[in-house]
């Protein structure tokens, strides 16, 4: 199973591939596809926040949709 932490601060356990901010959240996107779970921090203490990456997910998915692609 692929979980995906995005938090600028706290520590999950060693169970999740953490990201730290929206640049790293999208390149892990782009490169992985989506994982099975996805664990959100609103705050980045950035321009961005964890709702842009949310939007950037949906965008995504909504892209792989338009072009018949399989998504998980």
């Amino acid at each position: 199973m692929k979980k995906l932490y995005l938090d600028d601060i706290r520590q999950p356990d060693e169970s999740w591939t953490i990201v730290r901010n929206y640049k790293e959240f999208v390149d892990y996107i782009n490169k992985e596809g989506i994982p099975d779970l996805i664990s959100l921090d609103h705050d980045l203490g950035e321009e961005e926040s964890g709702y842009d990456c949310a939007k950037y997910l949906l965008k995504f998915v909504r892209e792989k949709i338009d072009n018949n692609e399989q998504l998980p």
